[in-house]
């Protein structure tokens, strides 16, 4: 049962997120418009569904051509979203809008034996969200991580996500040591922190479902040893307005409350960046650019760009 002060959440599925730092929403879209999603998405590749052999890469990550509301497309996932950031007053426009900026793990015949030891901390890709920014405690940049499943399946070892729910807190505090903020990538020293981190979930699913992880969750690609191609996409949630700690505990959002409670600390509290914050364009931003020029022009020559041109078409 939903809870009383939720649009979407359980009372269970509240105490998870403040406890493991997420939450998974099944059925929050069906599979008619994860078809849209995956719309072309051979063609936009370059590559034969049925040759293993073109897929010479194990991982890309696809540029977008289509946006649609997610309060359209996946109306849960989107009830799930406002009950964890306290409602939509305060999320930006951007992070309105999933996109099919697809991930794809094709995986390959053969991997190093430290990827597939069985030890996530061996994995080589931890790292959190947000390479676009200077990261605060506060960061309204990347207020949620999401997954979207568009697989029809993603079995254990077929190239899911893994996460590490008890790395939260190890990120938490280095931000909140860090008033002047931190870089994307080595300040916050990924290998260092995962061999501190004993608990690893390997985010299988199917079709439909959602996962929501709070901000500071590191994550990783893992190898797909099954090669059933795996689609996901990872929409950033960014807010208008940073994060506010210093409000007595029942006006703070569940994001707010999982990152008081990771540093151990009561509401209200104060953090005051001691920098500006910084927004800066990605270092993958000019090879997606060509990327979807490349795309658009393989969806030309296959007859269907014109379908791919629109924003927040319908599926």
């Amino acid at each position: 049962m939903t809870s009383p002060k939720y649009n979407c959440l359980t009372q269970e599925q509240v105490d998870h997120f403040l406890e493991k730092g997420y939450v998974v929403i099944h059925d929050a879209f069906s599979k008619e418009h994860a078809a849209w999603m995956l719309k072309d998405v051979w063609v936009r590749l370059g590559l034969d569904p049925n040759n293993r052999e073109s897929w010479t890469k194990p991982r890309i990550h696809m540029p977008k051509q289509r946006s649609i509301l997610v309060s359209e497309f996946a109306p849960k996932a989107w009830d799930a979203i406002k009950d964890l950031l306290g409602g939509d007053e305060n999320i930006a426009d951007a992070g309105k809008y999933w996109n099919d900026s697809l991930i794809v793990n094709f995986g390959r015949d053969q991997f190093e034996p430290h990827l597939v030891s069985g030890d996530p901390k061996q994995l080589d890709n931890w790292h959190t969200d947000g390479n676009f920014f200077r990261h605060f405690l506060d960061s309204p940049e990347q207020a949620l991580l999401v997954i979207p499943i568009f697989s029809d399946e993603i079995k254990p070892k077929g190239g899911a996500t893994y996460i590490a729910p008890d790395s939260i807190p190890h990120i938490a505090k280095l931000l909140d040591d860090h008033p002047e903020g931190l870089l994307p990538g080595k300040p916050f020293n990924y290998p260092e922190l995962v061999n501190k981190c004993n608990e690893f979930v390997e985010v299988t699913g199917k079709v439909g479902d959602v996962v929501l992880m709070h901000p500071f969750m590191m994550h990783s690609a893992s190898p797909n040893q099954l090669r059933i191609p795996r689609f996901i996409t990872n929409p950033p949630v960014s807010l208008k307005t940073p994060f506010r700690f210093d409000r007595p505990l029942d006006q703070l959002n569940l994001v707010e409350q999982k990152t008081l409670k990771s540093l151990g600390k009561s509401s209200p509290y104060h953090f005051k960046p001691t920098a500006d914050r910084v927004i800066f364009p990605s270092e993958q931003h000019d090879m997606w650019i060509r990327m979807q020029n490349e795309e658009k022009q393989r969806l030309k020559d296959y007859g269907t760009l014109e379908s791919f041109t629109a924003i927040g078409v319908k599926p």
